[in-house]
């Protein structure tokens, strides 16, 4: 059941990264229509992405390190005007109502004061960590350099060219050993995804037209690993070696939309069978991978290597 909490959620975490932020209007329009069809996928999407988190250390973490500084008294101006309100509050609260761990001291909250060279990276619409921290951080570390990436969230995934520009200078600075003279231009080239405001019409492909994209398909130059299975009338793409699951929509029988994602996934067909997939996304290299013909199609739903 989406509860309102719970859409607020999903709001929060789709502002992480610029690609899944560039779907947001569409998904919100459309909820306002009564499709929220899209909007229950990322609900899927990111509870199961949840998994992932290891809660224990994250709550022996913030546990020990924030709840016990926030004041009640504060909690009411800190929320004011957020769509999640004080929901986020209230369930870090009671998790660690119960989960055992002491608080760490005062001393814990003086700010770090070091002259050693410290580059600090931020998103310009990062819901998370905002640059106004790592203004605040760069107050007493004397020597160090922020830079903002235009446009992106709490990741660079989306923003073309941003991660290539804030890896290239991380390099610099562990070569040079200093924050002079690091060359930050590559940030005024990055570029964010546009807005997706439209959404091709989906498709029924028969069972017999999904069943022949079904198979393993790899990278050859990276070893990347996909393999396609049925998933009632989708395909579903396992990566494998990863914990990692897609779910495609076909927008027509060849070519198919990623749930919840940009992006577009493409199949060539060879004597009627697919050989080659095609991955799309926006910010990103595509990504040709062909068939392994290694794997072996036992059925519509299970596949092998």
């Amino acid at each position: 059941r989406l509860t309102r909490s719970g859409l607020a959620q999903i709001l929060r975490y789709g502002l992480y990264n610029s690609r899944a932020a560039s779907l947001l209007p569409l998904e919100v329009h459309l909820a306002a229509e009564g499709n929220w069809t899209p909007m229950a996928e990322n609900a899927r999407r990111f509870a199961r992405g949840g998994t992932a988190v290891a809660d224990g250390y994250y709550l022996s973490l913030t546990c020990a390190e924030d709840l016990p500084f926030i004041r009640e008294d504060e909690i009411p101006a800190a929320v004011q005007g957020t769509f999640l309100g004080d929901f986020r509050i209230r369930k870090q609260q009671a998790a660690c109502a119960v989960w055992p761990v002491p608080p760490v001291g005062r001393a814990f909250l003086r700010p770090v004061t070091s002259d050693v060279p410290t580059l600090l990276t931020s998103g310009e619409r990062d819901p998370v960590t905002p640059p106004a921290n790592a203004e605040r951080v760069a107050r007493t570390l004397k020597n160090s350099l922020q830079v903002v990436v235009p446009d992106a969230g709490h990741i660079y995934v989306g923003i073309e060219g941003a991660s290539e520009c804030v890896n290239r200078l991380m390099v610099q600075l562990v070569e040079t050993g200093t924050v002079k003279g690091l060359d930050t231009s590559c940030l005024t080239r990055t570029k964010r995804p546009e807005f997706e405001l439209r959404r091709d019409p989906d498709v029924e492909v028969p069972a017999d037209q999904l069943a022949r994209l079904t198979g393993t398909y790899k990278d050859r130059e990276s070893g990347y690993t996909i393999r396609v299975e049925t998933l009632g009338n989708r395909l579903r793409v396992v990566e494998v070696g990863e914990d990692s699951t897609l779910v495609l929509v076909a927008t027509s029988p060849t070519r198919f939309r990623i749930e919840s994602m940009t992006g577009t996934v493409t199949f060539q067909l060879s004597e009627g069978r697919a050989t080659v997939v095609v991955w799309e996304q926006p910010g990103v290299p595509s990504l040709t991978l062909t068939r392994d013909r290694k794997s072996t199609r036992l059925n519509s739903s299970h596949i092998t290597i």
